[in-house]
């Protein structure tokens, strides 16, 4: 009793200790989106493989600077699309030490959000064809510094808004809606006292200042 239409299915987890804890994380691992066409009058039938059946037990530790990064979210993404809307997640959190496990994934290449309060954005992943393995991941150390100067007199601004803007992110389309929710796509700073400004932890890529104040103060490159 569908009406005629497009959809898009989401596959969840349903063992017990995800959904009696309201664990929306565990809830989402190793889930997949699909699309899906109904047609006036017709049986429309959809196959969902999971490819994580039987993969890798992935393992491992986050860090910064060396140092574990405890709590943080992580959410990897299939970037082995069959469709426009046809990808695969899957969630862990770190604990106390950095340590994560993804308890089945496909063999492939993703897009590892991470949300944390030390650092957001985003990792590229490898997950080899074997059952068990084990990684670290380190965040990037790279810095944009700068500083935002009246275009007339050559003051310090304070208090400008200066967004980061990455041009070349590792993914797109419909697809990046989903990877970049966790942020790293677009990072905000203001400007001090005497009009400096600093990004840390950059990835490495093609990005654009965007500036903004009590005036406009255009684009940089």
């Amino acid at each position: 009793h569908m009406r005629p239409g497009s959809y898009f299915m989401l596959t969840a987890a349903l063992d017990d200790e995800s959904l009696f804890s309201g664990d929306i994380a565990g809830i989402l691992t190793s889930s997949r989106i699909v699309t899906a066409y109904v047609a006036e009058g017709e049986v429309s039938t959809v196959d969902i493989v999971d490819q994580s059946a039987g993969g890798c037990r992935l393992r491992g530790r986050l860090v910064k600077a060396g140092m574990p990064m405890a709590g943080a979210g992580l959410s990897s993404f299939g970037t082995e699309q069959t469709g426009l809307l046809d990808f695969r997640i899957s969630t862990a959190r770190t604990d106390e030490h950095g340590e994560f496990e993804f308890k089945s994934l496909a063999p492939g290449e993703y897009v590892l959000n991470v949300d944390s309060r030390e650092w957001d954005g985003q990792l590229e992943l490898e997950v080899a064809d074997v059952l068990e393995d084990y990684v670290v991941l380190e965040v990037p150390r790279a810095l944009v510094r700068g500083r935002v100067v009246a275009e007339n007199t050559g003051d310090p601004v304070q208090g400008a808004s200066v967004q980061l803007v990455r041009e070349d992110g590792l993914a797109t389309g419909m697809f990046a809606m989903f990877v970049q929710a966790g942020g790293g796509q677009r990072r905000r700073e203001d400007s001090g006292e005497d009009g400096r400004f600093e990004f840390d932890g950059v990835s490495p890529g093609r990005y654009h200042l965007e500036v903004s104040g009590q005036s406009p103060w255009g684009r940089e490159e």
